[in-house]
């Protein structure tokens, strides 16, 4: 508590339309509601004895008069920022809990999610062959929070930059990208909504520069298409001292707008391009069907860095000898080069055609 500065919590109080009283002690401000003149107290100086009881209490009351939890209040007073809640339903989701491998996959594309629509507020396009750095340091920047009861939610913090305390109640001007980056994610949700109860795709694609582009459609379907899901929900809460947005305050899509939103991706992204590349990589997985010597399919997922920095998870398709030595490298903490032809297909990269593999035969030093 002793992080939260009264100032803070003061501005936070007015953003949100609280008048303050006057009190005859210089140490406590009172603020009141502005409709009911609900009245509350906020200690303010840090020197009091019990200011960490008394913030404690404030917040507590505050989260009680606003229908929210206490964590949601404490994090937008200290650090002004957007919060968004994802939750996912199904009938397999039971006591709040999903299968651990299914909660990876749902954070990640979240997270993928988040840094496509920075993507499309730094670049007006359709679709992205890969990550854009900047929109990675955003995305970075954010906080992951912890889940709440009832389905399966988790909440991420956007922060925002802080305004100037002259300003608080003037214009601010434009929005910040991390206000904007938030907006499309509501925004494109809410589209799709709308296409799915239409039956038609065109709406998103028509919408891209103020909604998804074709990575976010394809990271909802990635997320529709568990098992275990059957509706993905997104809630924003924004911080009023940059604006009060007139907007849908949650949207919630089901498993049955999969074909719509598919579609709609396909199309934003068009004809896939393919590059010649030389990889040198990491082997993370592998798979084969059957047993191995069996004239079967082998598939080994693959981590490339290129020469800007973007990483790449690829999935190839190997034959029997190529697959043998991709395990030696993956038993022995060893890098493997190939090259192929670089293509996106949907949400994921494929090496078509691969060629000269082999296992780079150097030491790795710890």
């Amino acid at each position: 508590m002793t992080q939260l500065a009264p100032r803070s919590l003061g501005e936070y109080l007015e953003a949100r339309g609280w008048g303050r009283d006057p009190l005859p002690r210089s140490d406590i401000w009172q603020y009141v509601s502005p409709a009911e003149r609900f009245p509350i107290l906020v200690p303010a100086s840090r020197s009091l004895t019990d200011y960490c009881r008394m913030t404690r209490r404030t917040l507590e009351a505050l989260a009680d008069y606003e229908g929210r939890e206490v964590i949601d209040v404490f994090e937008q007073a200290l650090s002004r920022c957007d919060i968004v809640s994802c939750r996912v339903q199904g009938p397999e989701i039971k006591a709040s809990t999903i299968p651990i491998g299914t909660a990876v996959s749902f954070v990640e594309t979240i997270q993928d999610l988040l840094i496509y629509s920075a993507s499309s507020e730094l670049r007006r396009e359709k679709s992205f062959p890969k990550k854009i750095v900047e929109a990675i340091r955003l995305a970075s920047k954010s906080r992951f929070g912890q889940t709440s009861l009832g389905s399966f939610v988790v909440r991420f913090f956007v922060p925002l930059p802080r305004r100037k305390q002259e300003s608080l109640f003037e214009d601010a001007g434009p929005r910040p990208i991390e206000r904007r980056t938030v907006l499309r994610l509501v925004e494109g949700m809410s589209k799709v909504r709308e296409a799915a109860a239409a039956d038609d795709y065109r709406i998103l694609v028509d919408n891209y520069e103020t909604g998804l582009n074709a990575n976010m459609c394809e990271s909802i379907v990635e997320i529709l298409k568990s098992q275990e899901v059957d509706s993905f929900g997104l809630a924003a809460n924004l911080d009023p001292t940059w604006f009060a947005e007139d907007m849908s305050p949650s949207v919630e899509v089901f498993s049955n707008s999969i074909a719509v939103i598919s579609r709609a991706a396909a199309e934003l992204r068009g004809s896939s391009e393919v590059s010649r590349v030389q990889v040198d990589a990491w082997v993370y997985q592998l798979h084969h069907e059957g047993r191995i010597g069996d004239d079967q399919k082998y598939q080994i997922r693959i981590l490339w860095e290129d020469e800007d920095d973007a990483v790449y998870k690829i999935l190839v398709s190997l034959s029997h000898g190529d697959y043998q030595e991709a395990l030696r490298a993956h038993a022995e903490g060893k890098r493997v080069k190939l090259e192929g032809d670089l293509q996106r297909v949907g949400r994921y990269w494929h090496l078509l055609g691969p060629e000269n593999f082999n296992v780079v035969e150097d030491t790795i030093e710890f």
